[in-house]
C-alpha cells in the first residue's frame, strides 16, 4: 500500500463509501493535494450514462437520439427514403450504407 493508502483511517474509509465515492478517487483526490475531509466528503462526478439498445440489442445511433439528421447533406426527400431503405432491409445504418459503399467500388473498380 502506497503512502496516500496509510493516510486513511477505517473511519474515513467508512465515510466516503457512505457518501458513494470510490476509495480510488479518494487516493486519488489525495494524491492531488485535496485534504482528507474533503476527499471523502466531495460527491464524485457522475458516471456517464449508457446509450440505449434497441430490440436487437445494437447501440441507438447518437443522431436517432438526438433528433438530428446523418451527416449526409441529402434532401429530406431522399433522407426519408433512405430511412425507409434502411428499415426494411433489416440492418442498421452504418452496415446498411457501407453495403452500398463496397458495392459501389466494386462495380466501378473490380478487384
Amino acid at each position: 500500500m502506497g503512502k496516500v493508502g496509510k493516510i486513511l483511517n477505517a473511519a474515513d474509509k467508512e465515510t466516503a463509501i457512505a457518501n458513494g465515492i470510490p476509495l480510488a478517487t479518494v487516493y486519488k483526490r489525495i494524491d492531488r493535494g485535496w485534504s482528507v475531509e474533503e476527499a471523502i466528503s466531495k460527491p464524485a462526478r457522475p458516471v456517464a450514462v449508457e446509450r440505449p439498445r434497441d430490440e436487437v440489442g445494437e447501440f441507438v445511433p447518437r443522431d436517432k437520439l438526438l433528433g438530428r439528421g446523418r451527416s449526409l447533406r441529402l434532401p429530406a426527400a431522399f433522407d426519408r427514403e433512405l430511412d425507409l431503405l434502411i428499415e426494411a432491409s433489416g440492418k442498421n445504418q452504418s452496415d446498411f450504407l457501407s453495403d452500398i459503399i463496397v458495392e459501389w467500388l466494386r462495380k466501378k473498380a473490380p478487384m
